[in-house]
This record gives structure tokens, C-alpha cells and sequence, in this order.
């Protein structure tokens, strides 16, 4: 087996590069959009995890998705617009967990989440579309989501 050292080529290939995608979402937080504003406005960005990466749940109002910042995102715009390159402009979702650090308006429930059950949040998100676990933590806290 060969080792390929051209690793340039290999991510454009295999879809989103990473720095566009950073620079696209650096673009977008200059005049986000009224969806972005409104989920970080309405603390509907909640960090779930900081290790081995940050993990965040965007409540959207159909859905959970779950976002790696400036990596990924679990929404439809993300899997196929931006995957397949047939737009640089990164979702919403993305735009709003960047505002939502920056402006630190958003609810950090690593304290709150063990492995068991940041697994469950996100088998549910990615599975059903909602995570009745992470409600059930929200609920517990008393924060609606």
C-alpha cells in the first residue's frame, strides 16, 4: 500500500475543505443570517461535549442537529449543499454556534453530561430528528430549550 502524501488533493477530493469552510463561516458572522442570530438570540446552542472535540446541539425548529465547529453540521443543507460543493455558504447552524461563542449566549451542559448519555443526545439527534435526553437534562436545569 502507498501513503499519500498529497494531502491537499486528497481533502478537495473527498469534499469540504476545512480553511474554506472556516472562511466561509468567518464571511457569514459579518452580517449572519436572521436564523443564525435567532438561535444564538434564543440560547438554542447548547455545548454537550469539549473533549475529544467540542460537540454542540442546535435546536432548530423541526430538529436537533449536531455541529462540530467549522467542521460539520447534521442538517440537510450541510450533508448535501456544502459536502458536495454546490455552495461555499456553510448552514445557519454553524454561523449560529460561532455567534453564540462569541457573544457567549448559550448553555454549557458538559457538567450535566456523561458519556452515556452525550451518546443517547446524539444517537437521537441523528436517529430521530430530537433528543428526548437532552430534554430531559434541559428540564432538569429548569432551561427551556
Amino acid at each position: 500500500m502507498q501513503k499519500n502524501t498529497n494531502s491537499s488533493s486528497s481533502t478537495k477530493e473527498s469534499g469540504v475543505v476545512p480553511e474554506v469552510l472556516k472562511k466561509s463561516i468567518k464571511r457569514a458572522l459579518e452580517t449572519p443570517s436572521p436564523s443564525a442570530v435567532t438561535a444564538s438570540s434564543l440560547f438554542k446552542t447548547i455545548l454537550v461535549a469539549r473533549q475529544p472535540v467540542e460537540i454542540w446541539i442546535v435546536v432548530g425548529k423541526d430538529s436537533d442537529y449536531i455541529v462540530i465547529p467549522g467542521m460539520y453540521c447534521s442538517c440537510p443543507h450541510f450533508q448535501i449543499k456544502v459536502v458536495f460543493r454546490l455552495t461555499d455558504e456553510p448552514c445557519y447552524h454553524l454561523v449560529a454556534v460561532e455567534l453564540s461563542k462569541k457573544e457567549k449566549r448559550y448553555y454549557d451542559l458538559t457538567s450535566q453530561i456523561d458519556e452515556k448519555i452525550l451518546y443517547d443526545i446524539l444517537y437521537e439527534a441523528l436517529t430521530v430528528g430530537r433528543s428526548s435526553s437532552l430534554r430531559r437534562v434541559l428540564y432538569e436545569e429548569d432551561i427551556e430549550p
